[in-house]
């Protein structure tokens, strides 16, 4: 009667490291089974990406062709002349078909324009005396030329700004105190003249003194000087 209960226990010791084994064989062949289950995935999803990729890439051919046809199909566009060879550069005086240029030229009054301003430039040897402010004969013929431009050339609501320059040499015989003051006399000269005989509205006007500060040409030389001592009338929109 104790024999078979001995039996049964060596047997089951006999037996007891072989559980183990079982159980580790079977996670390999679930292991090695879900691997082949990826990588049969992984193949498919390759097919396709393949696939969507020879259809794009058809499509993208398709495109450039339509586009090669369209292209073709359509005239090219005239080449446009280049502004220089389109028509000559404007001159400087041509900004108002109002403008007698050969009327300002004869009182050597020159015409420029920087940006939207138009520019009358008047030489103060053409109407200042050496030192004074007060206008000469020529002067005021110089001033009856531009006054029809004026009051033609422009709209009603373009500003004029009257800009005395000069050299800058300094004043030894004369009234005014400083260069500045001698240009803002020969501005107001020139103002006055143009709202008293040519009858523009005082209230367009703006009287400027540069004095020397503004020069247009070197004060080293004869000639220099005599480019910087000017008026400008300068019309701004």
């Amino acid at each position: 009667m104790k024999s078979k209960p001995l039996s049964l226990c060596l047997l089951l010791l006999a037996g007891s490291p072989l559980l183990p084994s079982c159980a580790s064989n079977q996670a390999l062949r679930a292991s090695l089974a879900d691997r082949d289950q990826l990588i049969r995935d992984l193949r498919a999803e390759n097919q396709a990406t393949q696939q969507r990729l020879k259809l794009v890439t058809h499509d993208r051919d398709e495109l450039r062709t339509t586009l090669t046809n369209q292209a073709m199909e359509v005239p090219p566009a005239p080449i446009e002349a280049s502004a220089d060879t389109r028509r000559p550069t404007p001159d400087p005086a041509d900004y108002g078909p109002v403008i007698d240029t050969a009327g300002l030229d004869v009182h050597g009054i020159s015409l420029e324009r920087q940006g939207d301003s138009v520019i009358f430039g008047i030489p103060a040897s053409a109407t200042f005396a050496s030192g004074s402010a007060t206008l000469s004969m020529e002067g005021e013929k110089a001033l009856d030329a531009v006054i029809p431009q004026l009051k033609t050339a422009f709209p009603d609501g373009a500003r004029f700004f009257i800009e005395g320059h000069t050299d800058s040499e300094r004043i030894k015989r004369s009234k005014f105190a400083s260069n500045r003051d001698l240009s803002y006399h020969r501005a107001r000269a020139v103002h006055e003249y143009l709202v008293t005989r040519g009858q523009i509205e005082d209230k367009r006007f703006v009287v400027v003194a540069h004095g020397p500060h503004h020069p247009r040409d070197t004060n080293d030389s004869k000639e220099g000087r005599s480019n910087n001592r000017r008026v400008e009338i300068v019309v701004r929109p």
